[in-house]
């Protein structure tokens, strides 16, 4: 028996001839999970009659093991994402946001990125659900939760923290805040609401990293969020889009 060999260079001649030799034995396994197939499983040999029907049926068996392995680690990743999602919406759920928040502000300190938070809710929710009933609650949470998942691509985020309060996770600069303000602005005005609800407003508070502490990150856009809604109850307000209070991205920005 050969010692083990380990190669850190390979000649580029060299690897030609190990990738296109011959190859005169094959078996070939398929790979399925609930019925569908994602891969092969492959044995070659340099030997011509390499192989013979005691190892095509070790293959077969040795795919069913990898089948269900398979199997079980998407089961485990669909289970893992309904506990991170909110089944009304389909948004990131609190659960999600507590962790995906950490992770993403290490990123943000560690890279030097700027990373943007904004806490949002839905102007008179509470007057909507008693006045049409919780059906139309719902139907106004859900259609929040298209727009954002719309206006928000990866890597940004989009989360419903709990009844009718939302967070958005947003890289990027003050003007890249204009550009998706602008566009939910815009959805939010334009879409389909429950007959005699829309309208809607969403109150929203900013707060960007670096130019806020982490340690009052999350309060202070809360704090902005809640003053964007008193100022709309004093009567200073917008009629549909985002209502910032004076807390826009832009002044945030200076």
């Amino acid at each position: 028996m050969q010692d083990n060999t380990v190669v850190l260079d390979i000649e580029p001649e060299d690897e030609r001839e190990l990738l296109y030799q011959p190859v005169p034995s094959m078996l070939y396994v398929p790979l399925e999970v609930k019925g569908k197939r994602v891969g092969v499983l492959s044995v070659q040999s340099y030997e011509a009659g390499a192989f013979d029907e005691t190892d095509l049926q070790f293959l077969q068996l040795l795919a069913q093991h990898v089948s269900i392995a398979l199997e079980n680690a998407a089961l485990r990743e669909e289970l893992k994402q309904l506990t991170r999602t909110d089944a009304l919406t389909g948004l990131l759920n609190r659960r999600a946001f507590d962790h995906d928040a950490f992770i993403a502000l290490t990123t943000a300190q560690h890279e030097e990125r700027p990373l943007n938070l904004a806490i949002l809710d839905v102007h008179r929710f509470k007057q909507i659900n008693d006045e049409f009933g919780h059906q139309a609650g719902d139907a106004v949470l859900a259609t929040v939760g298209q727009i954002l998942t719309q206006a928000l691509p990866a890597p940004h985020a989009a989360f419903r923290l709990g009844g009718d309060e939302f967070a958005l996770l947003v890289w990027g600069t003050p003007a890249r805040l204009s550009e998706l303000t602008i566009r939910l602005t815009h959805a939010l005005r334009v879409a389909s609401w429950p007959l005699g609800v829309g309208p809607i407003c969403l109150h929203s508070g900013w707060a960007q990293w670096p130019e806020e502490g982490l340690d009052e990150w999350l309060s202070l856009a809360d704090t902005r969020m809640y003053q964007a809604k008193r100022r709309r109850i004093e009567g200073r307000q917008v009629d549909w889009g985002l209502d910032f209070g004076e807390n826009s991205p832009e002044e945030l920005s200076q």
